[in-house]
């Protein structure tokens, strides 16, 4: 007897959509403030702050879900 896919780790095609396009805003957003010529002290912690949600974005965009059950699975 198998479980067939239920403890396979799986990405939510919603949730990857919704996350790809938040990305592409964050990295116009990154984008265009790194091209400012004289950035202040705020600037530059924004962009630091932009820069740190677009690694963020790629990661989760990446991560898989957890498996639903691991009962019965050894290790």
């Amino acid at each position: 007897m198998t479980s067939g896919d239920r403890n396979k780790r799986k990405r939510n095609p919603k949730r990857i959509s919704s996350l790809q396009e938040r990305l592409v805003r964050e990295k116009a957003a990154f984008e265009q403030l790194k091209r400012k010529p004289n950035k202040t002290p705020a600037d530059n912690v924004e962009l630091q702050r932009r820069e740190q949600a677009v690694e963020h974005l790629q990661k989760k965009i990446k991560q898989k879900s957890e498996p639903h059950s691991r009962r019965g699975e050894r290790h």
